[in-house]
């Protein structure tokens, strides 16, 4: 089942009419600035965005005319496929396509400026889509306005190499303060802006070697603060999102839903990343009729275990996080259903309330014993102690500062899966327990 974009404007034309309209940089404070003397400023900015065994989809934001080809690698080839100009800005998005790839070596693509001048080598690899125990990074909340902890985690990052980063909503802080404050939603030409701003001044844009990124939304990357369906341009920030965060446009791996949601099937697990802003109504539906069908019927035609991925938490931990249970029970209704009745393992993982931790999930509600990993915030303003609850109200682990969670995935049988989970933080790389996360189904 396939969904195209909503909105009627060429993705290319819609951005380039955004000219009419300011694009809000320089916003970010001067302590933030402050941090940036420790960037690697030799590096232009560019993020992987998908990666299968042998070919890979790169996006690098830089000035008109630049150049790309493959570096001391024969076998490799780069391709450009698309130029996005980012109105107002003086930059553009290339869209590239990489092709050749090892997932045993690294290969490095060159950038050229308008000169032929060598400016920028990066290194990447291919992405074994079978990998039996695959480290994966799940990241949220990198906010460009805090930036004072940002060299250590993206170095931590760096040194980690996972294999695959799920980065689950507010990458991109879109909106304004006061818009956050008020809950107005931001003008597309403000929230571009605010995306070039990220990519300029933010770390995860100057790895190297590159990191295979997949992405999905929050409030803040798709323009207002608690955002629902009845954003008056979401469509608008839906062509902004995927413009910097593309998918390819075909995978038989990859199943896409309503909005910005989609399902990789990789590592013999299913991961639905769903899109809990597009088509949520508060105190009736999280993810929307036609999202939650397409999820049902992907969900239940796979006998894989399962990471189902959204925003926001799903259950409500702190009276002022947003949750599935707190703003839409139908939704939360349904999903336990499907999950009491399909048979196979499932483990939830969310981000957004700038501290992370794991929950336990009784069995008497999905019918087998679970768990809800939170991830958040790899660098934004940090909540200390505010969340943190009792052992005995089933929080294993708890952490309020900068970081992020790295899972180790193993597949024990169709019915058993362990998640080996540790979080990395400014300091170093801790492990969260001593045994796995053991999740068999009923």
């Amino acid at each position: 089942m396939a969904y195209q974009d909503d909105c009627k404007l060429p993705r290319r034309k819609f951005l380039q009419a955004l000219v009419a309209t300011p694009i809000a940089l320089g916003m970010i404070d001067e302590d933030s600035k402050a941090s940036l003397e420790n960037k690697n400023t030799s590096r232009v900015p560019m993020l992987q965005v998908w990666a299968d065994n042998s070919s890979s989809l790169v996006v690098v934001m830089g000035e008109p005319g630049w150049e790309f080809s493959a570096y001391s690698n024969p076998n490799l080839k780069v391709s450009l496929i698309k130029i996005d100009s980012l109105s107002g800005s003086g930059r553009v998005l290339y869209r590239l396509q990489v092709d050749g790839l090892s997932t045993a070596s690294y290969s490095q693509i060159a950038v050229y400026d308008q000169r032929k001048k060598l400016i920028d080598v990066r290194s990447l690899k291919g992405l074994d889509l079978d990998l039996k125990l695959p480290k994966i990074a799940v990241i949220s909340c990198a906010n460009y306005r805090n930036l004072n902890s940002q060299w250590q985690m993206y170095s931590r990052l760096e040194e980690e190499r996972p294999d695959l980063n799920l980065l689950i909503g507010d990458m991109v802080y879109s909106n304004s303060r006061a818009s956050s404050v008020f809950g107005t939603p931001e003008v597309p030409g403000t929230a571009l802006g605010r995306y070039v701003e990220t990519w300029n001044l933010v770390n995860l844009y100057r790895l190297d070697p590159l990191i295979p990124s997949i992405s999905v939304w929050d409030d803040h990357d798709y323009g207002t603060n608690n955002g629902d369906g009845s954003h008056p341009y979401k469509n608008e920030m839906k062509v902004i999102f995927r413009t910097f965060y593309p998918m390819p446009e075909y995978h038989a791996r990859l199943s896409y839903g309503p909005g910005v949601a989609f399902r990789l099937r990789a590592f013999g697990l299913d991961l639905h990343m769903l899109d809990g802003r597009s088509f949520r109504e508060n105190k009736n539906t999280q993810w929307g009729s036609q999202q939650e069908s397409w999820f049902v019927q992907d969900f239940a035609a796979s006998k894989n275990p399962a990471w189902i991925i959204n925003g926001t938490q799903f259950f409500k931990y702190f009276f002022l996080s947003e949750s599935v249970e707190k703003s839409a029970t139908p939704s939360l209704r349904m999903l336990k259903k499907l999950l009491k009745s399909s048979g196979k393992p499932a483990a939830l993982f969310s981000g957004d309330v700038h501290s992370s931790q794991v929950q336990e999930l009784s069995e008497d509600i999905f019918g087998f014993k679970t768990f809800e990993v939170t991830s958040s915030a790899i660098h934004s303003s940090s909540v200390g102690n505010m969340m943190k609850r009792r052992t005995e109200e089933g929080q294993l682990f708890y952490y309020g500062k900068s970081n992020f969670i790295l899972v180790n995935s193993e597949l024990k049988n169709s019915t058993t899966m362990e998640l080996s989970l540790s979080c990395a933080t400014e300091a170093g790389t801790y492990p969260i327990a001593t045994t796995p996360f053991r999740i068999q189904a009923a």
